[in-house]
């Protein structure tokens, strides 16, 4: 009875890992570029129908929150680059498809963190959010330091469970064998 005969089946964490990566790193960034596009098309609609004349001090209406074109389509590029390496390794083959989704799972991890940060730092303002102030400014803030806990901990669940050793067998295609059981063959 040699254990190197039976395939490793996918372990429930690797399930996790990938499903949980897939919604942070695909789907939530995706549905963010679908409803920004979304506003905007509706507000372009509306205002096309509808003399929208105002003075100075009442306009301005970021849809955005500051988000370029370009920023918004290396987004959706990423996500679905992203999502198509999850898929890889859902199936679990090639085999080094696990270290490309710990690899990337870093990577999009460190650009988000550095995305949420990077800007806080250069604000001249003492918000997280950069809004005008009040209750709104306080729920973004919380909503970002949210964001980047899930940021860190998401990484860190997907590098410690793809490195064990359930996880390692499914992605190699086959269990080891132990010393014993080597030992028993050669006898």
């Amino acid at each position: 009875m040699k254990t190197q005969n039976r395939k490793p089946g996918r372990p429930f964490g690797v399930t996790i890992a990938i499903i949980v990566s897939v919604i942070m790193y695909s789907i939530l960034p995706l549905t963010q570029v679908v409803i920004i596009l979304g506003v905007e098309q509706i507000v372009n609609d509306v205002s096309g129908e509808i003399d929208l004349t105002v003075d100075a001090s009442a306009s301005g209406g970021d849809f955005r929150g500051g988000i370029t074109d370009a920023r918004l389509i290396t987004q959706a590029i990423f996500s679905v680059i992203f999502l198509g390496i999850a898929i890889m390794a859902w199936r679990g083959r090639p085999s080094y498809m696990r270290f490309v989704l710990i690899g990337s799972v870093l990577l999009l991890a460190f650009i988000n963190i550095g995305l949420i940060i990077i800007p806080q730092l250069t604000q001249s303002n003492s918000g997280l959010t950069g809004t005008s102030g009040g209750s709104l400014e306080d729920a973004l803030a919380s909503l970002q330091i949210t964001q980047v806990i899930l940021l860190i901990l998401v990484p860190i669940y997907v590098v410690w469970y793809l490195n064990r050793g359930p996880a390692r067998a499914f992605y190699r295609g086959f269990y080891l064998e132990r010393e014993e059981e080597k030992l028993m063959v050669e006898q």
